[in-house]
């Protein structure tokens, strides 16, 4: 269906791919340097894995088992990244 239609597809996007690339663009959201109260839950979740920082790094949540708490939507964020 995401597929070209002069290949067959009906020209749709991949809502997989936009859900994938909102979530990505969130840590953008939790890098910058202001401080409003939602922020509180990802970054104190993040604090024993470096913080802001943990953005910067490569990772895999599999391999950090101290953020099995975190979030089921901050995960999502996380693997998009």
């Amino acid at each position: 269906m995401i597929g070209e239609k002069k290949e067959g597809g009906l020209g749709m996007p991949d809502f997989g791919l936009i859900n994938k690339s909102l979530k990505a663009a969130w840590v953008k959201r939790l890098s910058v340097p202001e401080s409003p109260t939602w922020k509180s839950l990802p970054l104190e979740c993040l604090r024993d894995a470096g913080g802001k920082l943990f953005f910067y790094c490569n990772f895999s949540l599999k391999t950090l088992p101290h953020l099995s708490g975190l979030p089921l939507f901050y995960k999502d964020v996380l693997n998009a990244w």
